[in-house]
């Protein structure tokens, strides 16, 4: 085997590497990484027919190698572009009725698009936080929890197993432009399924595009949630994740009653692990304040 020959796979190589992540999640079409990847094998399989005289090989790595360089320069131009987040304030929203001699004037709502809070590029945005004494929208009843995941055939046989139901649905898809910008994304493409448990959904989301990264979450990092089930013996649903392979970050916890208030609570049991993807979860048995009213 010769040089020329260990360059024409290597380069093969990187763009089947390339198309393979792309087709499984990992890399989307208009990601730095994609474009670099088929930029470097394309541009060595140009070289390689090139010196064999393969013309008709020549102009499709050629051109492959041209329209992977514009794109990426295009990417390049558009993170540019991209306004720099500053650091995010929190307002108190207050409202008061206009004076007698004070004309109520209608507030000029702006287009949602150019709301200074609005994000296109998939990041977070800071809520405003109103008066709750001027205001209550009454949401009172939660649909579902949705959670983020790397590979959703993972994710779905960890719940499975964790809870014991099947999906209602499984491996269903979502895309389109009005449904990216109702999100803040560029664009959309995921997969999806759905766990009915008695009173909560979980909807585990897997983005295809853009294919997000891993959030880093803990119990004390603000934005991270938890997902917390209720049990009646947790001790004994512990002993049997445990023995079935669950991983918990310690041995179930008991309160007692100056460690917590209402004095009530003490006796409520926890225990926390996580998902395959680093979602906090809990086990809890709880007692007084924590107990739900029936």
């Amino acid at each position: 085997m010769t040089p020329v020959d260990l360059i024409e796979i290597a380069g093969s190589l990187v763009i089947l590497s390339a198309f393979a992540a792309a087709q499984t999640g990992r890399l989307t079409p208009r990601s730095r990484s994609y474009l670099g990847l088929n930029i470097v094998g394309s541009a060595a399989l140009a070289v390689i027919a090139l010196l064999d005289r393969s013309w008709g090989f020549l102009l499709l790595e050629g051109c492959w190698a041209l329209v992977s360089a514009a794109g990426l320069v295009t990417v390049v131009r558009e993170d540019r572009r991209k306004p720099t987040p500053s650091a995010p304030t929190v307002d108190i929203v207050t409202s008061s009725a206009p004076t007698a001699t004070e004309p109520a004037t209608p507030a000029d709502p702006a287009p949602r698009d150019r709301r200074p809070d609005a994000r296109t590029d998939g990041g977070s945005m800071m809520a405003q936080v109103v008066d709750p004494s001027s205001v209550s929208i009454g949401l009172r009843t939660a649909a579902h929890v949705g959670i983020s995941v790397t590979d959703l055939d993972r994710s779905v046989a960890f719940y499975q197993a964790l809870t014991g139901l099947a999906p209602v649905v499984r491996d269903e898809t979502m895309r389109g432009d009005g449904f990216a910008r109702s999100q803040g994304l560029p664009c959309t493409r995921l997969r999806y399924a759905t766990f009915h448990l008695d009173n909560l959904g979980i909807d585990l989301i897997q983005f295809q595009e853009p294919a997000g990264d891993p959030a880093t979450v803990a119990a004390n990092r603000p934005g991270s949630m938890h997902l917390c089930f209720e049990v009646a013996d947790l001790r004994a649903v512990y002993d049997r994740m445990r023995d079935a392979g669950f991983a918990f970050f310690g041995e179930p916890y008991t309160f007692v009653p100056e460690e917590v208030s209402p004095p009530e609570a003490a006796g409520t049991e926890v225990a926390y692990f996580n998902d395959p993807d680093g979602t906090n979860l809990e086990l809890i048995a709880p007692r007084g304040g924590f107990a739900r009213p029936a």
